[in-house]
């Protein structure tokens, strides 16, 4: 079992629990209609920590493909 396949299996399992996480928190919004204010700013949080660790798996992979080519 190499490193990148232990890697990999974690980065999915982390943006997987991330993109869960994002949702609950959106259907909370939903939910909550009195304190929007709070739960608008907590959803966008997970919004972007899901966003930021779609880009690192964006990049990681990228550098691996750049680095498989040459």
């Amino acid at each position: 079992m190499s490193v990148a396949a232990i890697v990999t299996a974690a980065v999915v399992l982390i943006i997987s629990y991330r993109f869960g996480r994002t949702h609950a928190a959106w259907k909370h919004l939903q939910d909550a209609k009195r304190a929007v204010a709070v739960h608008r700013r907590h959803a966008w949080m997970h919004t972007l920590k899901l966003a930021m660790g779609t880009a690192a798996l964006l990049v990681t992979l990228g550098i691996a493909a750049y680095d498989a080519g040459h």
